[in-house]
């Protein structure tokens, strides 16, 4: 019988090594070239920088370094908001309100305000206690502000106003950046964020018009709605924002750090009015004013008395496990944290931890009994 040549596919393409060719020159041939670059838009490349920047620390901090607390680091950052909601092809697309023009003297609900006015410091919403909100809650508002824009009707903010004026410009009547949170404290820094790092990647009028997703993203965050309760004495803000968390349907309820937080500044405020009294004195005043509309139960008073006493560099430690974790979980991380570090290993761990005579034991004891260090 004749031999019969068969012609495959491969060898009737021209330029394809021929049948007697070795295979891994034919293997070879058939690898794809370099594919193109993947392209990103706008919401992709500030979601990165996000993550990026809050590698390295906090991205309030972030924040504080690209624009300083001064009155030039703000007043360059309420220009940069200023600019780009101003765009045109951000204009469009805001919806028209009307942002208040004055300190209100009475309470007030359902008005608008300015990203521009509200405080992105530490003191925002803790005072001097300085706490930001957690980044494990932060990362998952960003990405949706980002993605689905910032719904106001839907997410309005708790906000206090000071009584003294500043030192900062005015815009339209109120203070930049001077009004401060009771409640919403994750939510404006949000939208701050977005801005802050369109200004670092230098996202310019021509992107936002080649991006009209991008551009009704920014258009939302010109507006925030506010609701203002008025108090008589400063520390009453602080017991509502913690009453806040109790009654709203948060996922998470108040972290001993904010606890502490809390009753830090409330004892802070209490003794600059009542004088020299004992640490223990001044919280109970707090626990009591507080109580009047909620309820706080006695352990945790004991809880936050303990941690009030702590060192600082117990304190910020466990702020920084809160910030980075759920809180189910953070105690039992930084439990780890302290068996696995190497610096704690090789000092008395204990000598961190005072005892409390109240209770006799260290301050570390709301840890749950298998997440407590050992003392050897």
């Amino acid at each position: 019988m004749a031999a019969v040549e068969v012609k495959t596919e491969w060898d009737a393409k021209a330029g394809h090594p021929d049948a007697s060719a070795p295979a891994s020159q034919a293997d070879a041939a058939a690898v794809p070239g370099p594919s193109p670059a993947m392209a990103y838009t706008i919401k992709d490349k500030i979601e990165l920088a996000f993550l990026e920047a809050a590698k390295e620390a906090h991205i309030g901090d972030m924040m504080a370094r690209w624009f300083p607390h001064s009155q030039e680091g703000q007043t360059e950052f309420a220009k940069v908001m200023l600019h780009y909601v101003g765009l045109p092809d951000v204009a469009k697309h805001v919806q028209s309100h009307r942002a208040i023009n004055h300190v209100p003297t009475d309470s007030k609900t359902d008005f608008w305000l300015n990203p521009w006015m509200i405080d992105y410091s530490r003191q925002c919403k803790y005072g001097q206690s300085c706490k930001y909100p957690d980044m494990c809650t932060l990362r998952v508002h960003f990405v949706s502000i980002l993605t689905a824009g910032f719904e106001a009707s839907r997410e309005p903010l708790d906000v206090r106003f000071l009584a003294e004026k500043g030192t900062m410009p005015f815009v339209d009547g109120i203070e930049i950046f001077s009004v401060k949170l009771v409640d919403g404290f994750t939510k404006s820094l949000c939208v701050q964020a977005i801005f802050a790092l369109m200004h670092k990647l230098e996202v310019t009028p021509e992107d936002l018009a080649g991006d009209e997703s991008m551009a009704t993203c920014v258009a939302s965050l010109k507006y925030l709605k506010g609701n203002f309760k008025r108090h008589d004495r400063e520390e009453e803000y602080l017991y509502d924002a913690l009453a806040l968390t109790q009654r709203t349907g948060e996922k998470q309820q108040a972290s001993p750090m904010e606890l502490v937080s809390v009753f830090s500044e409330a004892i802070r405020l209490k003794k600059r009015s009542l004088g020299a009294k004992s640490t223990r004195d001044l919280l109970n005043l707090c626990v009591q004013d507080y109580n009047k509309g909620q309820k706080i139960k006695q352990e945790t008073v004991k809880i936050i008395y303990n941690v009030v006493r702590c060192p600082l560099v117990f304190k910020e430690s466990l702020m920084t496990m809160y910030s980075d974790y759920r809180h189910f979980n953070a105690g039992w991380g930084f439990a780890l944290a302290l068996r696995l570090s190497k610096k704690l290993v090789h000092c008395n761990i204990l000598s961190l931890f005072p005892i409390s005579s109240d209770v006799g034991q260290p301050c570390w004891r709301f840890l749950r009994p298998w997440d407590q260090p050992r003392e050897d």
